[in-house]
């Protein structure tokens, strides 16, 4: 049973990577994280380790960094390549 999904999901994320930058779709992969946490709280009552917070805000805060960089970068090559005049 677990198999089919597995494959599937597989070749959704390897499709969604064709088509995107990777730096726009892997902080959304860390949200597997936060429904990881989300429902081991709700169905096993577990709550998780401090060093799991850190963790999380510690990702969280770099992707977060990475993406604005990327989006500056890329303003940036864009207003270059629009002020070249032929």
């Amino acid at each position: 049973l677990h198999y089919p999904l597995r494959r599937q999901r597989q070749m959704c994320i390897r499709d969604r990577l064709k088509r995107a930058e990777i730096s726009a779709l892997l902080p959304l992969d860390y949200l597997r994280l936060i429904w990881s946490v989300s429902l081991g709280y709700i169905f096993f009552s577990e709550m998780p380790p401090a060093g799991l917070w850190l963790g999380a805000a510690l990702i969280l805060g770099a992707s977060t960094y990475i993406g604005i960089r990327q989006s500056m970068k890329k303003k940036a090559e864009l207003n270059t390549n629009s002020n070249i005049s032929i």
